[in-house]
């Protein structure tokens, strides 16, 4: 005989969200040097749980992923580089419509970050998050404070020759939150160290031409310091204070609180350190990501390069 009855729902709990790819924030995939602007959710399980993820977007044309990665530390920071060993689980595909992740084992109670892209930077629209575990489970969309923050260029710093080591003092006034983003930018065929010193200018010189970008450069750290020489004192530092792998185009210090008893009215110092000369001019834009405040709060003073 047949029997037919209802089926058993694996999971009991289910929560959703519903979001938008918008031109700021469709970052195509980890191939795309904008993948960090997709929008990226927390996923919080008050006990332990399977999670099952499914990714909808509301245009059936897109291929769609996500990705459910472990939380960074401190917890409620974006992912900015992606490696292989933070995420749990990924189909590795862009399937058209939707995408459908599921972990393979329990995962502890906690917090955990999704992240939703499409095949292509610059798709824009709308997608739903449905997100399924046995316990109660939440979903909110993690700001991005880098994008939306003040931003404060400073002049370029360009490593010649045997120089290794470079730092661009900054002035604060008053209580605020601090990040840097260094870009790895095409060298300038005839162009000076850095910029006029104002802090406004890309720090191009009149009449230089830009070159092709290298496809490898030299590790670089890059760090917020407190003073100079040996009492200065590591505010924060890119990639936990780990030299770069040499072929990413962009480092990050991610923004972090500054005591204002501290460095109110004092210089802080961002210091760009590459472990080797490249054999070739190396050129990086340097901005400084300025939070609460407002950009007024900084200014560049002066920059110092040491061989």
């Amino acid at each position: 005989p047949l029997t037919v009855q209802h089926a058993t729902p694996r999971f009991s709990h289910r929560s959703t969200a519903s979001g938008a790819w918008y031109p700021s924030s469709a970052g195509g995939t980890t191939q795309s040097p904008t993948f960090w602007l997709n929008p990226q959710y927390s996923i919080t399980l008050s006990h332990r749980s399977k999670l099952a993820l499914l990714l909808e977007s509301h245009n059936p044309e897109y291929r769609a992923n996500v990705k459910l990665c472990w939380a960074q530390i401190p917890q409620g920071r974006r992912y900015y580089q992606l490696r292989h060993q933070d995420i749990i689980c990924d189909s590795r595909q862009y399937r058209i419509g939707s995408d459908f992740v599921e972990s393979r084992d329990a995962l502890d109670a906690g917090t955990y970050v999704a992240i939703l892209s499409t095949a292509n930077a610059g798709e824009t629209g709308a997608f739903s998050l449905t997100v399924d575990a046995n316990c109660p489970v939440g979903i909110a969309e993690m700001w991005n404070e880098e994008l939306n923050s003040p931003h404060v260029r400073l002049p370029d710093a360009v490593f010649v020759h045997d120089v290794r080591r470079m730092e661009l003092g900054i002035r604060i006034a008053r209580i605020l939150r601090l990040g840097v983003l260094v870009k790895h930018l095409p060298a300038l065929a005839h162009g000076g160290q850095g910029g006029s010193g104002s802090g406004s200018g890309s720090g191009s010189g009149a009449g230089s031409k830009e070159g092709p970008v290298s496809a490898s450069r030299s590790p670089l750290l890059v760090t917020l310091q407190m003073g100079k020489g040996p009492d200065a004192v590591v505010i924060a530092a890119s990639r936990d204070g780990e030299f770069s792998e040499g072929t990413e185009r962009e480092l990050r210090v991610h923004m972090v609180d500054l005591n204002p008893d501290v460095v109110r009215g004092r210089e802080v110092n961002v210091v760009l350190e590459r472990l080797a000369s490249a054999g070739v001019p190396e050129r990086y834009g340097v901005e400084v990501f300025v939070g609460i405040a407002g950009a007024e709060a900084v200014r560049f003073a002066e920059m110092w390069v040491d061989c």
